[in-house]
């Protein structure tokens, strides 16, 4: 035979579990940073920019994070504390493009890039050997003998 408080425990228990269940992921979901996320592509062709080097410089606290784009040109900075951010984007035989986001609270800021390719001109260096050191002293040196050094004064 159940009673009365078993009935009115069993529903206590029941209500708080789910309540858990349905406030448990907004309460899990609670952050106080921001992300950044995107792809990199080729301004010509459109095809995925690998390896790219993507810096976050915060503005206000000069801290950097960076990243490499991988295989698809995507890249994905999270965790980053909300501010003005000057985010760069390098890759070798391209133009590096760079550009002001503000992160905001919880949010994810999409930028994307498409790099154009330029040519890199190599100029012509000309080693020439320096001079070799001078090897000799000036000092003059000269030997002490045991009695010579025992009638030094003291």
């Amino acid at each position: 035979m159940v009673t009365r408080n078993s009935l009115c425990l069993l529903r206590a228990a029941l209500l708080c579990l789910g309540l858990g269940v349905l406030g448990g992921p907004a309460a899990w979901a609670q952050t106080s940073t921001g992300t950044i996320r995107g792809y990199v592509t080729v301004d010509s062709t459109g095809s995925a920019v690998a390896a790219a080097d993507v810096q976050a410089l915060n503005l206000s606290s000069g801290v950097s994070r960076t990243t490499t784009t991988r295989s698809d040109g995507s890249y994905t900075l999270p965790g980053l504390v909300p501010a003005t951010y000057a985010l760069t984007i390098r890759h070798i035989g391209m133009s590096a493009q760079s550009r002001q986001v503000v992160v905001q609270i919880g949010a994810t800021s999409l930028q994307n890039f498409a790099l154009s390719e330029r040519v890199v001109e190599i100029e012509e260096i000309t080693v020439t050997a320096a001079p070799t050191p001078e090897t000799r002293t000036s000092e003059v040196a000269t030997n002490i003998t045991q009695a010579q050094l025992q009638a030094l004064p003291s």
